[in-house]
């Protein structure tokens, strides 16, 4: 399909309420269209002589015999009078009282270099005209609005001294842009109608690439985590396609060379094989689980338009206009199609949808004979009834995937949490057997024996199937967590040492690849075992939501504060809960070396190569989750590091651990120890620390779940 035509189409619905006429003042002709331009008419009384003469920008030079021209005029078409680089041009015009010492504009579009003359005075250059290509600098000033003066009334002489030597190159596309046109207006009016040219094709640019180049990129990302979708890869292809048109044509309008308009043209060319093609092929993945073999036909069609672009233009832009009609066709028939089996299984609206376009068509022609706006208004119905459905299609679409998506991850969350609602009523349970149990065994004597060891056994059996549930819940645990196999083949000195306190654990670290950047964070939840389990498979479920959305720390903090809060109806009413989570979140970029820090109460520990110091860049002072705001911000820090240089990320498990000489390990303890192990390497390291903590914890209990993830630039 034609790149701007959706707003084309809805431009054409808007200007049918101007109008277009001619007015006379004093003898001479202006035209009044839309309201604001009049411009003095020259086109119809233009002479032409091929060659270069001074002579012939004189007033009272006779220029009768010469030919007469109509503008626009195309090189192309003055090769039979032996054109061969250099044109004059000749006109008249005539200057009433009205008009006399009014700030008149001139109006020029070409491809070239020109002279403009008036009574035998040069008032504007555009470009220099030369006898050669290599004296020769063509510019083409786009119709802006050049103002000049006449001072006395009567008739005025107009000549245009012109050259083209470009298109004597052979260069077939060149030769037909390679055009000349000009028209004398009221500078008030010409730049009123110039600046809302220029305003609207900004507009249509600014919509064109920023909101195609927005779906490309959201469709692609979507294919990057769903490649079995592949509706996703063709919409984000065919996005891109458009974009990069919308590029071009903004590049051609706003560039004074042929050459460069001629280069657009050709790339436009082959952005529409390009989109024509991704837009079928996306159409037919929705309804053919397999790709009909027309497709393939098409691609080769395709295939051959690019390659005739460069050599055969003409060829490939016809080729291109005749598959965009097939495609165009070929989608409203698939559409129809599809709607028809579906609600119409009577036939009855389909006869009344082909009676009601040769009805519009009978009367389109009928209108001709009557009418032409009648008949303008009649096809303008048929193209909107023929083309809308089409173009609905290409904002429908994602609108229908990103909807399917968010379903999909709606209800895939919701059993999440149904289950983890499950488990947390089973441990509650549990605890209140336990409980049970306990009062069971205070009150019972000898004679009740018989039936407490019945109970028991019974709680014994509902004991082990708890077990067995938490152990399942542990596999889930681990399920969920990346493997540190998986981590070492993107980051090859990197750790994670990872001890939870009972089967399950409340800390637990996250791990994401995307394109050059990785995201890695140590989170510290509410809580061990099963209730910080609970958190903790929250936590991972919000932080991969966010990480789809954004690579940035702060970023991440923000959306996961947000989740955790909407997850556990947290608010400022009584009976709300109040977990939450500590956190540190870094993003890596594998090029630059450069790393991106957030933390929610947790810091980050950088030792630089062979330095005996640890800087720290402590957290933003908040939780995740509980009392803190929906908007609360978390602070981001870059930090540029180096190869050798390392970093490391922690809960408070390991410093807060009970030796047998009753004392906490401490902070200060901690940093000196990963001091000294510097110059092992990071599988040693996390030897070292595991070893180091065990022998330090020797005969007393692990009071928490204990976190610590290194990894060396």
């Amino acid at each position: 399909m034609r790149l701007k035509f959706l707003f084309v189409t809805f431009l054409l619905i808007l200007s049918c309420g101007g109008f277009s006429t001619d007015i006379t003042i004093d003898g001479s002709k202006f035209t009044i269209n839309d309201k604001v331009k009049n411009s003095v008419d020259l086109n119809e009384n233009w002479r032409f002589a091929i060659g270069d003469n001074p002579d012939w920008a004189r007033r009272d030079f006779d220029h009768s015999k010469w030919d007469t021209a109509y503008l626009p005029i195309s090189i192309e078409s003055l090769i039979p009078f032996h054109y061969k680089g250099n044109i004059w041009f000749r006109s008249t015009f005539l200057i009433t009282q009205k008009e006399l010492s009014k700030s008149l504009s001139l109006m020029v579009k070409q491809f070239g270099a020109s002279e403009i003359y008036i009574d035998g005075k040069l008032i504007r250059k555009f470009g220099v005209v030369g006898n050669s290509l290599t004296t020769e600098e063509d510019f083409n000033p786009q119709n802006i609005p050049e103002s000049f003066i006449i001072d006395s009334l009567g008739t005025h002489t107009i000549a245009v001294r012109y050259s083209n030597h470009r298109t004597l190159n052979g260069n077939e596309p060149e030769a037909e842009l390679a055009a000349f046109d000009l028209h004398i207006e009221l500078t008030e009016e010409a730049m009123l109608v110039y600046k809302f040219k220029e305003f609207k094709e900004s507009i249509l640019t600014s919509i064109g690439i920023g909101g195609f180049l927005s779906l490309s990129l959201m469709n692609f990302i979507l294919f990057l985590f769903y490649k079995r979708e592949k509706a996703n890869l063709y919409y984000s292809l065919f996005s891109a396609a458009v974009a990069i048109s919308f590029i071009l044509q903004s590049i051609e309008f706003n560039s004074g060379s042929a050459s460069t308009v001629v280069l657009m043209n050709q790339l436009n060319v082959c952005f529409v094989f390009l989109s024509n093609f991704f837009l079928v092929a996306l159409v037919y993945s929705f309804v053919y689980e397999k790709n009909p073999k027309r497709l393939w036909i098409i691609l080769a069609l395709t295939i051959l338009g690019l390659i005739l672009v460069p050599f055969a233009y003409d060829i490939a832009d016809t080729l291109s206009v005749i598959l965009n009609l097939y495609c165009v066709i070929e989608i409203i028939v698939i559409v129809l199609k599809a709607y028809f089996k579906r609600y119409d299984p009577t036939k009855k609206k389909r006869k009344r949808l082909w009676i009601a376009l040769a009805s519009l068509g009978a009367l389109a022609c009928l209108g001709l004979l009557i009418h032409k706006m009648i008949s303008i208004v009649i096809f303008i119905i048929l193209v909107l009834i023929i083309i809308l459905p089409v173009a609905g299609l290409i904002f429908i679409v994602p609108v229908y995937m990103t909807i399917r998506h968010a379903r999909s991850f709606a209800v895939t969350n919701q059993n999440l949490e149904e289950q983890l609602i499950q488990v947390k009523e089973l441990s509650a349970k549990a605890i209140e057997q336990e409980q049970e149990k306990k009062k069971i065994l205070e009150s019972q004597n000898e004679r009740l024996e018989h039936m407490v060891t019945e109970r028991t056994a019974e709680l014994a059996q509902k004991n082990s199937e708890i077990k067995d549930s938490i152990n399942y819940a542990q596999r889930i645990q681990n399920a969920i967590l990346t493997s540190k196999s998986e981590i070492n083949e993107t980051l090859k000195e990197c750790f994670v040492l990872f001890k939870p306190k009972d089967v399950v654990s409340g800390d637990f670290y996250f791990y994401v690849k995307k394109e050059n950047t990785v995201l890695i964070a140590a989170a510290d939840c509410t809580g061990h075992g099963v209730p910080g389990a609970l958190m903790s498979m929250i936590g991972t479920e919000k932080l991969i939501s966010a990480a789809m959305e954004s690579t940035k720390p702060s970023v991440i903090l923000n959306a996961l504060n947000k989740g955790i809060k909407t997850s556990l109806r947290q608010s400022d009413q009584e009976g709300s809960t109040r977990d939450g989570m500590d956190i540190a979140l870094t993003a890596i970029n594998l090029e630059t070396k450069e790393v991106s820090y957030a933390g929610a109460n947790r810091p980050i520990w950088i030792i630089r190569k062979e330095s005996k110091e640890v800087e720290e860049i402590k957290a933003t002072k908040k939780a995740i989750g509980g009392f803190t705001p929906d908007d609360q911000h978390f602070e981001s820090h870059d930090i540029q590091l180096n190869s050798g240089d390392t970093y490391y990320l922690f809960t408070d498990g390991y410093a807060d651990q009970f030796g047998n000489s009753g004392k906490k390990l401490m902070t200060k303890k901690f940093r000196e120890l990963l001091i000294e192990i510097q110059h092992l390497s990071m599988e040693q390291q996390e030897k070292y620390l595991d070893d180091f903590i065990g022998n330090w914890k020797k005969g007393v209990e692990q009071i928490d779940d204990i976190l610590v993830i290194g990894v060396r630039i």
